[in-house]
């Protein structure tokens, strides 16, 4: 029984011991947040900065079909960030200081 409580006592200070000498190191968790969030802004910023064109501009466009070419870099960014670990809007990594 005893053995019980000294190993938990022991595991929360080796945790909090192991965070304390990784922080000294210069290591830690970054996070990016809203990375989603700016991409969607740039999209839109974009798209409605493109409404603002002239016409012949504007059919131009829709020949090249750069909207579609916009949604799908837009869409790359995010699934690349989603592979790379983001939920919820938040990007966390490992990194020195």
């Amino acid at each position: 029984m005893w053995f019980a409580a000294l190993w938990g006592s022991l595991s929360q200070i080796m945790g909090t011991m192991v965070g304390r000498v990784l922080i000294a190191l210069g290591m830690g968790v970054i996070s990016y947040k809203s990375m989603d969030i700016s991409v969607a802004w740039a999209k839109d910023h974009f798209f409605t900065a493109a409404g603002g064109l002239p016409s012949p501009a504007i059919q131009a466009m829709g020949l090249m079909q750069i909207d579609t070419a916009v949604e799908m870099v837009c869409s790359a960014i995010l699934m690349r960030l989603t592979f790379k670990g983001m939920t919820g809007g938040v990007l966390k990594k490992f990194g020195l200081k």
